[in-house]
C-alpha cells in the first residue's frame, strides 16, 4: 500500500521536473533570438551580397528578417506560457 507521502513526493518531483523544463526553454530564448539574427547576417552578407554583389542591401534585408524571426520565436514561446498561466 502506498502512503500519501510517497504520492506527494512523486508529485513534487514532477513539479520540479516541469519547472526545470520550463526554465530550460525560457533560458534558450536569448540563444534562439541571437542565433536567428546571426543566421540572417550570415545569409545576407555571404550568400546574397557575395553571390549577387548587392552589398550592403542583402546584409540589411536579411538582418531585418533575422530580427523579425527572433521576435516571432520570442512571441510564440512566451505566448505558450501566458496561455498555460490563464488556464
Amino acid at each position: 500500500m502506498v502512503s500519501r507521502d510517497a504520492g506527494g513526493d512523486q508529485e513534487e518531483r514532477r513539479g520540479g521536473l516541469r519547472a526545470l523544463t520550463q526554465f530550460g526553454e525560457l533560458l534558450s530564448l536569448g540563444f534562439t533570438f541571437a542565433l536567428s539574427i546571426l543566421i540572417g547576417v550570415l545569409v545576407g552578407h555571404y550568400l546574397v551580397d557575395g553571390w549577387l554583389g548587392t552589398a550592403p542591401w542583402g546584409l540589411i534585408v536579411f538582418t531585418l528578417f533575422g530580427i523579425v524571426a527572433g521576435f516571432l520565436n520570442l512571441y510564440r514561446i512566451t505566448r505558450k506560457y501566458i496561455d498555460k498561466g490563464e488556464q
